[in-house]
C-alpha cells in the first residue's frame, strides 16, 4: 500500500509540474532524494533587486523566527532557508501531527531567480527525522494510509512557490537603492 501511495504521489507531483511549470515545483529524480526546483523570470531587474525582494518575500512568509533558519551560504545574492511545516495526522485519541523539514534555496542572477527545495524530512512526535522518501518506503514510520499529510504539504510548496514568484514579479520601486 504504501509503495502505491509514493507512486501516487510523485504522480500527482509530476502531474502538477506539466500543468504549472512557470515557477511551480516540480519533482526532480536525483538518486532516491524528492526534490524540486524552478526559476521566475524577472525580465529586467538585476540580481541586487530580484535579491532584495526574495528577501523581502522570506521575510513575511516566514513570519516566525522559529520556523526558518536564514543563511547566505557564503553567497552573494543567494539564501538558504531551512523551514517546517507541521500537518495534523491520524484520528480520534491517536491525533498527533507531523512535520515536514526541508530547505529553501534561492539564488538571484540578473533577470532571474532561481530556487530549489531540497534535503526534505519528516518526523513526528514518535518517530526520528527521517528523509521523506523513507517515511514512504514499505519499512517507514508508519504514517500508512495517511495520505492527508503529504498531500497538504504538497500543496504548500505549490502555494509557497507560487507567492513567491508573484512577489518577484511584482512591478513597484526598488527596495534599495543599489
Amino acid at each position: 500500500m504504501r509503495k502505491l501511495f509514493f507512486a501516487l504521489f510523485l504522480t500527482l507531483l509530476a502531474a502538477t509540474a506539466v500543468a504549472m511549470r512557470d515557477a511551480r515545483p516540480f519533482p526532480r529524480a536525483a538518486g532516491r532524494s524528492v526534490q524540486f526546483e524552478g526559476a521566475v523570470q524577472v525580465q529586467g531587474a538585476p540580481a541586487a533587486e530580484i535579491y532584495a525582494r526574495a528577501n523581502h518575500w522570506a521575510r513575511q512568509f516566514f513570519v516566525s523566527s522559529r520556523r526558518v533558519v536564514r543563511s547566505s551560504g557564503g553567497q552573494k545574492d543567494a539564501m538558504l532557508l531551512r523551514a517546517t511545516y507541521s500537518e495534523p495526522y491520524g484520528h480520534g485519541a491517536v491525533a498527533s501531527f507531523i512535520w515536514f523539514h526541508f530547505t529553501l534555496s534561492i539564488r538571484a542572477e540578473k533577470g532571474v531567480c532561481r530556487w530549489s527545495i531540497t534535503r526534505i524530512t519528516v518526523s513526528t512526535v514518535d518517530t526520528p527525522e527521517q528523509p521523506i522518501e523513507d517515511a514512504l518506503s514499505p519499512s517507514g514510520f508508519g504514517v500508512g494510509d495517511q495520505k492527508a499529510p503529504f498531500e497538504a504539504f504538497r500543496r504548500y510548496l505549490l502555494g509557497m512557490t507560487g507567492q513567491m514568484a508573484n512577489a518577484l514579479q511584482e512591478r513597484r520601486r526598488p527596495l534599495h537603492g543599489r
